[in-house]
């Protein structure tokens, strides 16, 4: 919030956001106005059906992030400022037990079809190694899974969603196609005085990414109080 005020809305194109537990940007008036004052905002919410897990521990389960949907659409001008992550993919062993968050997709995939969110971006669980320890302290072990069976599962997920009319984008993944998360084009598409947007490719980021470059004001350094287990970002 207070380095988001550094930043006056007439040298800021689009405010791209990201987030889980996303009911502040209802219930914070201040943080509400704020946003309100930039020319556009595009909204990235995360619903992976871990909510409310131990592997989300302060996630909101995600039938009650669902509820919040027609607000947060109301709030960015339109569905087609808003996409649906269900990222990251997980298959995990815990106790002899499989766990996925797989079967979750088909449950979601409606709520969002209903009210015209047509894209949705994911990603394979990233086996860093601080989170397999992290995973670790928990019980849980990342299930080994080949680059073909990971294909098979995504093409799965892509043809559930364009029965919905839903498509499915990959966010820095191997062997699938490159996507944009900051996407300067559909930005500049959206934007509701056309203003164009700088399309220069965010070098900082990893080979298979897209994005267009940006300036990220909630820096890693800014410590995250969801609790994701899986999360790449947490210090070990």
């Amino acid at each position: 919030m207070t380095r988001l005020k550094e930043f006056p809305s007439e040298d800021v194109h689009s405010i791209v956001i990201w987030t889980k537990n996303p009911a502040n940007l209802i219930k914070l008036k201040e943080l509400r106005d704020t946003l309100e004052g930039y020319d556009q905002i595009y909204l990235h919410l995360s619903i992976t059906g871990m909510g409310g897990t131990v592997l989300e521990p302060n996630i909101p389960e995600w039938k009650e992030v669902v509820k919040l949907l027609q607000e947060l659409i109301k709030f960015v001008k339109g569905a087609k400022r808003f996409s649906w992550r269900f990222d990251p993919v997980v298959y995990l062993e815990k106790n002899g037990e499989e766990f996925t968050n797989y079967p979750v997709f088909s449950e979601i995939l409606p709520y969002m079809a209903e009210l015209g969110i047509t894209v949705c971006r994911t990603s394979f669980l990233s086996p860093y190694k601080k989170v397999i320890k992290r995973l670790g302290i928990a019980g849980f072990k990342i299930v080994s899974i080949s680059q073909e069976r990971i294909k098979e599962i995504f093409d799965e997920l892509s043809q559930k969603g364009r029965d919905y009319g839903v498509t499915l984008l990959y966010c820095s993944m191997d062997d699938f196609e490159v996507s944009s998360c900051i996407d300067g084009r559909l930005l500049t598409e959206l934007h509701p005085a056309k203003k164009v947007c700088d399309l220069k490719k965010d070098k900082g980021q990893r080979a298979r990414c897209g994005c267009t470059e940006s300036l990220d004001i909630g820096w890693y350094s800014m410590k995250c109080l969801n609790g994701c287990l899986y999360c790449y970002a947490t210090p070990a």
